[in-house]
Parts: C-alpha cells; sequence; structure tokens
C-alpha cells in the first residue's frame, strides 16, 4: 500500500452570500505519496497520479467512493440553528 500522507474527509464550506449562504460539498480526499515523487489528491473521481499516471483505483478506491447517507444535508431555510 502507498503511505497516506493526509486523509480529509469530506465536509461543507459555506460562503456568505447577499440573500445568505451557499454550501458546497467538498468530498473525502487522500493525500499520498506516489513511487514518481508526486503527491496527488485522490477524490472518488480522480483516483491517478498527474506525474506518472498510476492508477490508485484498487488500494483506495473503495475507501474513497461515497456513501449513501453522505453529503449530509445542510440546514434548510427556516430551520433554528444551534446556538453553541
Amino acid at each position: 500500500m502507498e503511505p497516506l500522507v493526509n486523509r480529509i474527509e469530506g465536509y461543507y464550506e459555506v460562503k456568505e452570500v447577499g440573500f445568505g449562504k451557499v454550501y458546497r460539498w467538498r468530498s473525502e480526499r487522500r493525500i499520498i505519496e506516489c513511487e514518481c515523487g508526486e503527491r496527488p489528491t485522490l477524490t472518488s473521481s480522480m483516483t491517478a497520479c498527474d506525474g506518472c499516471g498510476r492508477d490508485y483505483t484498487s488500494v483506495f478506491g473503495a475507501e474513497l467512493l461515497i456513501r449513501p447517507d453522505e453529503p449530509p444535508a445542510p440546514r434548510r431555510l427556516g430551520q433554528e440553528q444551534d446556538t453553541e
């Protein structure tokens, strides 16, 4: 298995706009050290190294699949927010 450098969980990126907020889903990512020396960022749709083209689907494919309950839905307009 290739050395894992960093794992980033999926999350919502929130941007304030004139009439509220825009939520953008940022999928889970893995950053690895490839044999060619590159550090590609792997996602469910990008599974190959940019430097050498090696495909890491067989290594990280199952971990990067979007699970049925993801992404969690952001709050809907009119729902109360936690004040913590």
